[in-house]
């Protein structure tokens, strides 16, 4: 029994009435063809009945693109795979990527060295552009990139370099949040902060925080500041040693949820109630922190939206459709549970950022 042959591209153009060449550009998404919309909708729908499936190597050599983003995660992949929130922005990458056709080659900075492994992906055409997520505080890997003028985005602070970000107002967000604790008769605050705080978001989260005391008429105290990480036994670590204090906290601000969840584990284990011994709010809006006990107030960031928009402005930069040093700001928004004991469970108050 012989087999059906495959469909081909001649094939896709004798359905569509139109020549090979418009079914490449149409098909590879090429830009500035003069093609019309009506043929581009006439080709894509012979393809689709055809289930015409493109060469990937052909595709790649006649573009010459690899049709492959590569994601820089700014984590050692033992942090990375034990970060609840990241696994949503990759998603939002993913999805931008799929709709145009591409795919998504994911990296992780074990160390400095693997900065160059980045430069290796686009030197061997493995793939196209580079969306780097969280830099650290040198921002090594983004510096090469810049430099080597690879299609480059960052989801987060770019500090002096110069190419397109996607982020939110982390110093808003926190004074936000900060503001609640204030505004509610919270005097002693502390703060737990997301990552080290040679990290430029743990920096903005803590002035964000320091804004809202100022604000509130509170000196702060760096006692009540203790750095955490990303897993949740460094916040019942650092919520551990706040409790510890001689005048302990009446309130503290998590700067990720999944910090909040370790503090929350901490105030349990020392006898102690939230919200009745210690208010306690976090920052992501992690599915779990509305089934936590109590539900755990905190800041609704787009994690979705983030990677989304990060992965089509990296597209719109290969055929320039985006401007080239755009930095979007997404809102966020305070979600007010039960953690706080001051509002109706899972009120959200007002955004911040965006533009």
């Amino acid at each position: 029994m012989s087999r059906r042959r495959p469909p081909t591209s001649q094939d896709v153009a004798d359905r569509a009435g139109v020549s090979r060449t418009v079914v490449s550009f149409v098909l590879n998404n090429r830009p500035h063809t003069g093609i019309s919309d009506e043929t581009r909708q006439r080709v894509l729908r012979a393809a689709a009945e055809l289930d015409y499936r493109p060469n990937r190597a052909a595709r790649n050599l006649v573009s010459g693109l690899t049709h492959t983003l590569g994601v820089v995660v700014s984590e050692t992949r033992q942090d990375a795979y034990g970060d609840a929130f990241l696994p949503s922005l990759l998603r939002g990458v993913d999805d931008a990527a799929r709709i145009a056709g591409y795919r998504i080659l994911i990296d992780y900075l074990d160390d400095r060295d693997n900065a160059h492994s980045s430069l290796a992906m686009v030197r061997e055409r493995a793939i196209d552009g580079v969306i780097v997520c969280g830099p650290g505080p040198d921002r090594h890997v983004l510096g090469l990139l810049v430099e080597e003028g690879i299609p480059s985005v960052v989801v987060g602070d770019p500090g002096n370099y110069a190419c397109p970000s996607v982020d939110i107002d982390n110093v808003a967000a926190a004074r936000s949040a900060v503001a609640h604790l204030v505004a509610h008769g919270y005097r002693r605050v502390g703060m737990i902060s997301n990552v080290p705080f040679h990290f430029p978001t743990a920096q903005s989260r803590r002035q964000g925080f320091l804004d809202a005391l100022h604000a509130g008429g509170i000196e702060e105290d760096e006692r009540m500041i203790v750095e955490g990480g990303l897993d949740d036994g460094s916040g019942r670590r650092a919520m551990e040693i706040l409790l510890q204090l001689a005048i302990r906290p009446d309130a503290v601000f998590a700067a990720s949820d999944q910090v909040a969840f370790g503090a929350l584990a901490a105030v349990h284990a020392a006898g102690l109630c939230v919200p009745d011994d210690l208010a306690l709010i976090g920052f992501d809006n992690l599915p779990l922190g509305a089934h936590t006990h109590p539900s755990l107030s905190t800041v609704q960031v787009p994690a979705v939206d983030l990677g989304r928009m990060a992965g089509e402005c990296l597209l719109g930069l290969f055929d320039h459709r985006q401007p080239g040093l755009a930095r979007v700001l997404l809102p966020t928004a305070l979600v007010v549970r039960d953690s706080c004991g001051e509002h109706p469970r899972g009120e959200m108050i007002g955004k911040e950022g965006g533009s």
